[in-house]
């Protein structure tokens, strides 16, 4: 999706607005809630999906106006919650260094 994106720059806005990424209750918004309340309590959770989704919202972060919009719908408070999970991935990652 991300790749997808960076070959129609110009149509960001749209991509924006279709996943309502400037509202709280958004579909990037909720979905990256949930995943970080998954990754909390240890459920099931596809790593290939977190990492699409974190790329996306860097990718959307590099432009200014829709930085705005996903900070002003609360991904700050979400992305601060993150090193809080304990997921199995990450402890052996940082069991490696």
């Amino acid at each position: 999706m991300v790749d997808a994106c960076a070959h129609h720059r110009s149509r960001l806005t749209e991509v924006v607005s279709a996943i309502g990424a400037n509202v709280n209750h958004g579909i990037l918004i909720s979905l990256f809630r949930d995943t970080v309340r998954r990754l909390g309590t240890n459920e099931n959770v596809l790593y290939e999906v977190v990492d699409a989704m974190m790329g996306l919202i860097a990718y959307v972060a590099t432009s200014p106006p829709h930085s705005n919009q996903i900070i002003g719908a609360g991904i700050i408070p979400l992305l601060l919650e993150l090193p809080k999970t304990t997921v199995e991935k990450r402890v052996n990652v940082s069991v490696m260094f």
